[in-house]
């Protein structure tokens, strides 16, 4: 199901003229209803619908040229980051501790030399952990050159990032990472940073598992509709529900006599059908004096 397909099945209880064609309060209300019940979807349903494995490359570190606005200035002329890079360490040859980047011409600390051009190093020790993705589930996992698998540890001393200019540039591997917590940025896309310590001398890759989070639809979802992330019958028979049952204090509802069956019938998605979903695909531990399968 996409969202097209959700904000109609939604919206046909509307005295609308279109129900494919939403606009004004209609699409304000049909749109809230769509958000609470993904929401009530996602806190309910069980980990098994809701968990996903991501990749990400941490790079090799990245020599670079820096032209800064203004002494006791963060700014940068040029643009020479990519957002992809926020949080990221920069050391630059006579500035301590390591700077980070913020923006695409901003770092955290402002620049205290004389000159406003020096040559400084990216540290790729960070990767931006989306809005999407509710919690890490694992450990991280880091595959470095052709060493076996290392579970990174949790990093309990203080930020990650604080520890930068205690460690020399060496093929020592990473062996520790950390989540902060940025708030939201970037245009609701990045939550939180996932760092790892200390910064990879070669390109690596980290795996780890999540559970995701309930998309937030907004009027370009309707007009240019994308997958909801649910199988399908869940989406018809679990998902509709309740989003009918939150539309239901619309003004614009239109049959009144409808709303103690709507209300009624995502009752029972909440009490009896959600809480019957399978929490794993695994078979279930043998237990003695039963047959197989049971």
């Amino acid at each position: 199901m996409n969202t097209l397909q959700l904000a109609r099945a939604a919206a046909r209880h509307l005295g609308v003229p279109d129900p494919a064609n939403l606009g004004g309060n209609a699409l304000l209300d049909v749109l809230a209803a769509c958000n609470s019940g993904l929401q009530q979807f996602y806190r309910e349903a069980p980990p098994l619908l809701k968990r996903s494995t991501i990749s990400t490359v941490f790079r090799a570190p990245l020599p670079v040229t820096l032209n800064f606005s203004a002494k006791y200035d963060n700014h940068l002329e040029d643009e020479p980051f990519d957002l992809a890079w926020l949080g990221c360490g920069l050391r630059i040859a006579g500035q301590s501790p390591d700077n980070e980047i913020t923006g695409e011409s901003t770092v955290l600390d402002s620049w205290l030399g004389d000159s406003l051009t020096a040559t400084g190093l990216i540290l790729f020790d960070s990767v931006s952990i989306p809005s999407s993705i509710e919690r890490l589930t694992s450990p991280p996992r880091l595959y470095y050159g052709s060493n076996r698998p290392l579970e990174l540890r949790p990093e309990r001393d203080g930020l990650i990032r604080n520890r930068r200019e205690l460690t020399l540039l060496s093929p020592a591997q990473p062996t520790h990472y950390a989540v902060d917590s940025l708030g939201i940025v970037l245009g609701g896309q990045t939550a939180s940073l996932l760092r790892i310590h200390p910064a990879p001398t070669q390109d690596c890759t980290v795996r780890f598992e999540v559970e995701l989070a309930a998309i937030t639809l907004n009027a370009g979802h309707i007009a240019a509709p994308i997958e909801i992330p649910i199988l399908n019958h869940y989406a018809d028979e679990l998902l509709v529900p309740l989003v009918e049952a939150a539309l239901i204090i619309s003004p614009l509802w239109r049959n009144p006599e409808t709303i103690r069956l709507i209300a009624d019938r995502a009752a029972d998605v909440l009490a009896n059908k959600i809480p019957r979903l399978a929490h794993t695909h695994a078979p279930a531990e043998y237990n003695v004096g039963t047959p197989n399968g049971f």
